[in-house]
This record gives C-alpha cells, structure tokens and sequence, in this order.
C-alpha cells in the first residue's frame, strides 16, 4: 500500500472513528524510553500468538458460547504477563477474531483494547504483528494499529517506511547501560492470502527495507551484523528443508500443506519438538525472505505463530525457525500459552527460548 493510498484510507476510515472517539490516530514512538536489558544484563521476551479474541459485550449477545473461550484467553494474556515478567511483549498476529462476521469497527476497538488491557496495566512494552485473520473481513490493519498505539508503551507503527503491508518495523535493544544498541528486533507483516491460492508472502519492498536497514545496523555496530530475532505469523517454506521425506503410512509422519502434499515428512532432525499437529502452513511461493537473511547475516531466529498446534525449533543454513502454540480458545487447538525468549547481554547470541502452557504459568514466578 503506498503512502498516498494509506493516507486516504485512514482520513475516509479511520480518522472519522477516532476523532468521534478522541483517539489520535498516531503510532509516534519518539518520546518513549528506549529498549534495554536490565541491571542484571538480562531481557525477556513474552510472544503471545493467535489470541482471535472477541469484545466480551459482543460476544455475549450474539456468541455466547464463546463467553468461557474469551474468559480462559484473557486468563492466558493476564497469567503470562503476571508470572513470566517480561520485559516486551510480542503479539505475534491474529490478535484478534477478525473472520467473525458480526465484528464492527467498534467492537474491534474494543477487543484490542481487551487483549492489550493486562500488558498496559503493567506498562509492559508491546510490540504487534498482523496475522492473516485480523482484517480478513475488512476492519483495516492501519485501524487496528491506531488502536494499538492508544496504549502509550506500545513499540508498534504502521510501517518503518513506505511499504507493502502495515506492522513492519524494527526495535533495538541497548545494553543495560542504555549506551549502544546490542540486540534487535524484526517485526513483519507476513501478509493473508495469495490471489492465486495459499497464504501470501513477505513482499520484495519489505524484504528490500530489511536488507538497507539491517546494514545500517551493521554499519553502526562496527561492520558486525547485528544480532537479531524476527517475528512474523506466517512460517516460511524453509521450514520443510528440516523435515524428513518418508514413505506414506511411516509412523508419526504428515502429509505436507499444499506446495508440499505431494509428500509425506517427519521430524527427525530438531533441537527442540513438543507436537507438530497439523503440517507447517507456509505459502506456496518462495519469495526469498529466507535467503535475505543470509545474505545479511543477522538473524538468529525466526519466530512464528499461524499453526496454532504446533510447538517446536529446527535449524536451517544457522538459523532457528520457531513455531509457538496459540494463546486464544475462539479457535482450534489442545495447548494453550506462550513461549518466553531469555536473552544475556554477556552471552549475546546464544537465548533460551521455551513454551508455557496455561497450566504451567502460575509456577513461574520468579524463574
């Protein structure tokens, strides 16, 4: 979407709700606290995916079946941020159930709101990405973002710079003497779904915006790319250079997406694997997103959210591809939580990352 296209849609569509609502429709990060590990050299990272939260008046005249889902969902966003303390937080798209055909604008202003509301109790940092669901039905990403931003510590904007999509940016972390950027972090819009069929993709002015932004980073940090994590919903097809072709009917084996169901795979090689329960859902086209990344030589991991049922981190070429649970009960799945990333400033490249589940994060505190 160009600038002049955006601009137009945000004063027909946007602006006329937020001004009757007295939102300013601004994601202007400039007067905020920087990103920094803290005293004791350590930042902490929460990602919370696929909430496909509902406003709870709403959802109480027209759905109420979904009462309970929507109480146990809020339960996750308020026990993940109470127990696991982070220090950002990291919605890692469809945040909200944008398929549900009795949304209107002001009750997706209110879902976010909803969801956001635990974090910003807190005055927890939060980042956002865009799943395929958020808009799916029309309620515009370059709206919901204006409603993000109503939360003052929220790190999202609508774009870095001119580009396709709407959510993708950077944030940098500096080192607990708030003196150097020595961490960051990639945000991405990854898109819905393709017109010839599948999920869509990282667009190539996205992935140009990287590459000129990442040597940027390079350049200030010395000629030494800097360490990143990205995080986007939709996984990449890469994901299917990790798994292992077998035969048809091999044990604990799935048949792959389409691009991929002409063959049957399983998880033979990984670091970490808790449930591939349903096939990696990349798109069908390999627009060179990953190749990027190695070319700039930046990214340790790449976060995803998007397949709600499956838990588990492969490396490809280097690279860690990690894919979370979702944290939402308006939707399919048999896990419910998060996943905690733990980065240390003396030992820069080498996080810990692992999932919580609900019934895991009442144990977690302190820890």
């Amino acid at each position: 979407m160009t600038r002049a296209l955006r601009k137009a849609l945000l004063n027909t569509l946007v602006f006329p709700f937020t001004l009757a609502s007295g939102l300013p429709c601004t994601c202007d990060r400039s007067g905020q606290e920087p990103l920094k590990f803290r005293r004791d050299g350590k930042f902490r990272i929460l990602q919370l995916s696929d909430i496909h939260e509902i406003d709870s008046e709403l959802v109480a005249d027209t759905k109420p079946e979904s009462v309970e889902k929507s109480r146990k969902a809020m339960q996750v966003i308020e026990l993940a941020v109470k127990h696991t303390k982070p220090d950002l937080v990291v919605f890692t798209g469809d945040n909200i159930a944008g398929t549900w055909e009795k949304f209107t604008w002001d009750s997706a202003a209110k879902t976010i709101r909803k969801i956001v509301g635990p974090i910003a109790e807190r005055n927890i940092p939060l980042a956002v990405v865009f799943g395929n669901h958020d808009a799916e039905l029309g309620i515009l990403k370059e709206f919901q973002t204006c409603i993000f931003c109503e939360y003052k510590n929220c790190r999202m904007s609508m774009n870095a710079e001119e580009m396709s999509g709407c959510g993708t940016y950077n944030l940098t972390i500096k080192d607990s003497e708030g003196k150097k950027d020595i961490f960051n972090l990639w945000m991405f819009d990854s898109g819905d779904y393709h017109p010839g069929g599948g999920y869509n993709f990282v667009q190539t002015d996205q992935i140009e915006w990287y590459e000129r932004t990442s040597t940027k980073l390079r350049k200030k940090n010395g000629g030494v790319p800097l360490p990143s994590i990205l995080f986007q919903h939709i996984i990449i097809p890469e994901v299917y250079d990790c798994l292992t072709p077998v035969p048809e009917g091999t044990p604990g084996a799935f048949r792959g997406d389409p691009g991929y169901e002409d063959k049957w795979y399983k998880f033979e090689d990984y670091e970490a694997f808790e449930s591939c329960d349903e096939p990696p859902s990349p798109p069908a086209i390999n627009n060179g997103q990953f190749d990027s990344w190695l070319r700039q030589g930046d990214v340790l991991a790449a976060v995803f959210g998007h397949d709600h049922i499956n838990s588990f981190i492969v490396r490809n070429k280097g690279i860690r591809l990690i894919q979370s649970i979702g944290a939402g009960y308006n939707t399919y799945g048999n896990k419910r939580g998060g996943r905690i990333f733990d980065l240390d400033e003396k030992d820069i490249r080498n996080f810990t990352t692992r999932t919580v589940t609900i019934d895991e994060l009442p144990k977690l505190e302190g820890k």
